[in-house]
């Protein structure tokens, strides 16, 4: 159906995640981002208050090395959204462009706008450990982000199982192990092992701790690794 936004979105992200495909020859990859690039465009016309559509038209354009196909892409979408998806548009667009200042502009207003939306806190806190913001101070900048959003689990303000406090005490873990310090190890596994659901770890955390444990000196470290 040409004519149903849904269907052509879906059927975008499905030829760009096939172009993934290492077996393929680049021509054939190309075409396959070329036919995603027009689904994607054609689910943007359909329905051009979908934040989501506009984002992944950008993000194939980066994809394909094409800049200014990508820039363009955004200042059409800026013309088409507004308020709060706008907003986070724009920084996870810029966050893809490698932009990391006017990414994390974005997700200072972001956040700035609910302090107290941990949500929101963790929004921020994921930009700053991620590959994108390579500052010295984003380990400053991050905990304050990520003890924010421990201690609303220490109050109960969130339940256990809160999927930012799950990812809050994984981060808080790997952040810990870096120091190299034998206690800071001791502390991250115990932040992970508070991640545990009805006594099993989730996968996300087995991984997280074996690679904590890889990176020590110690035999028993490794093995339990």
């Amino acid at each position: 159906d040409p004519n149903n936004a849904q269907y052509q979105y879906s059927y975008g992200q499905l030829l760009a995640r096939a172009a993934e495909d290492p077996k393929l020859k680049q021509d054939r990859k190309d075409q396959l981002m070329g036919d995603a690039i027009k689904a994607m465009q054609r689910a943007t016309e359909l329905q051009p208050d979908n934040p989501d559509a506009w984002f992944a038209l950008i993000y194939f354009f980066a994809k394909q090395k094409d800049e200014n196909q990508a820039q363009k892409t955004m200042r059409d979408a800026q013309l088409a959204l507004s308020g709060d998806s706008l907003t986070l548009f724009l920084a996870r667009s810029y966050e893809v462009l490698h932009r990391w200042f006017d990414a994390e502009t974005m997700y200072r207003e972001i956040y700035e706008t609910d302090p107290s939306d941990i949500g929101r806190a963790q929004q921020l806190a994921a930009f700053y450990v991620g590959p994108l913001y390579q500052r010295p101070d984003k380990e400053a900048k991050a905990t304050p982000l990520i003890n924010q959003i421990l201690q609303a689990g220490a109050d109960k303000k969130i339940p256990a199982n809160d999927g930012s406090l799950l990812w809050a005490r994984r981060t808080a873990a790997k952040m810990l192990a870096t120091t190299g310090d034998y206690q800071n190890v001791v502390k991250a596994d115990k932040l992970l092992r508070s991640n545990s659901q009805e006594g099993n770890l989730l996968l996300e955390d087995k991984l997280a701790l074996a690679e904590i444990l890889a990176k020590r000196p110690e035999p028993d470290s490794r093995m339990k690794a």
